[in-house]
């Protein structure tokens, strides 16, 4: 009797379904419907899977014209077609952080920072290996410093409900935030420094100029086109609150950037890459940040206008 050789026959091979339909236009359409044509971004991928009836397709994604040059992608939903972004022999990483386009390397000290390299160039795995140092050094101070931190923290709201019977946790929870990154990686009290308490307000512009291409703030859609969606908002309003930023960390990261320079990395170069890893990976995906001018037509405006001043 031979044995079975009952197998699920292979699934066959299907054509990635989707559409980048006429260029230039299209793009902007599927930005148009992105932001406010589903009612989310969640709503976007969801009726496409429907439409396609896959959960791998073809779209454009947001900023497109005139801020994107290539807004072409192929959508990946579902677990199992997921991990093929972690193949570096099959994905290229280079420029793709923030997705279809890179913020300018003005807002990063000129520099291409690590998480805008690709693992096949050389300068990634200096850097990288600088970060690993940078989290090594600090590995002793994390615990005892979240734990004073988040002390203090907490002391000071149960202090300010008592006496007011309401505490507001936003900006104490990104100054401590801010804090202990300051304390665990450097060994420094940030609002002891020049910096005082301004880093959070500082990071957040700053974040605000990187992701503003793909943030929905909430703003009559013609205004938010224009001012974020469109066009990229000029790195040199941010300068001065990036170069405040900039000196903190210039003067708390001696270790560090000794470290750097024996990786073969310039002092100025590490600086940018861990003002970036510090402030960008803490305050980044800060809700805050997407809602800091929520349902207020103005504040964009006044708010580029306050940080020329």
């Amino acid at each position: 009797m031979e044995p079975s050789s009952e197998t699920s026959p292979a699934a066959p091979l299907r054509t990635i379904p989707g559409s980048y339909g006429i260029p230039f236009l299209q793009p902007i359409k599927d930005r148009l419907e992105y932001f406010y044509g589903t009612g989310s971004p969640d709503e976007f991928f969801r009726s496409r899977i429907q439409k396609y009836q896959s959960t791998v397709f073809r779209t454009n994604m947001p900023p497109g014209p005139f801020i994107s040059s290539n807004p072409k992608v192929v959508a990946l939903l579902d677990a199992k077609s997921f991990p093929v972004l972690f193949d570096v022999s099959k994905v290229e990483k280079k420029d793709l952080f923030t997705g279809t386009y890179m913020p300018s390397t003005k807002l990063t000290g000129g520099y291409r920072v690590l998480s805008y390299l690709d693992p096949s160039e050389p300068r990634h795995a200096q850097l990288k290996n600088l970060m690993f140092f940078m989290l090594k050094s600090s590995s002793n101070r994390v615990i005892p410093q979240f734990e004073t931190t988040y002390t203090e923290l907490f002391q000071g709201l149960e202090t300010e409900l008592a006496k007011n019977g309401k505490a507001k946790f936003n900006d104490v929870g990104e100054q401590a935030a801010f804090r202990f990154l300051g304390r665990a990686y450097f060994n420094s009290n940030p609002e002891e420094t020049k910096l005082g308490t301004s880093a959070p307000t500082l990071i957040s512009s700053w974040v605000l100029f990187n992701l503003g291409p793909i943030l929905d703030l909430g703003l009559p859609w013609f205004l938010q086109e224009l001012l974020l969606h469109t066009f990229r908002l000029p790195a040199f309003l941010i300068k001065s609150s990036y170069n405040k930023l900039y000196d903190y960390f210039e003067s708390v990261a001696t270790l560090i950037v000794e470290q750097a320079e024996t990786l073969g990395v310039p002092k100025d170069e590490a600086l940018h890459n861990i003002l970036f890893a510090v402030c960008f990976n803490t305050f980044g995906e800060n809700v805050n940040v997407i809602h800091l001018f929520h349902n207020t037509t103005w504040h964009l405006l006044i708010f580029i206008l306050l940080i020329t001043g």
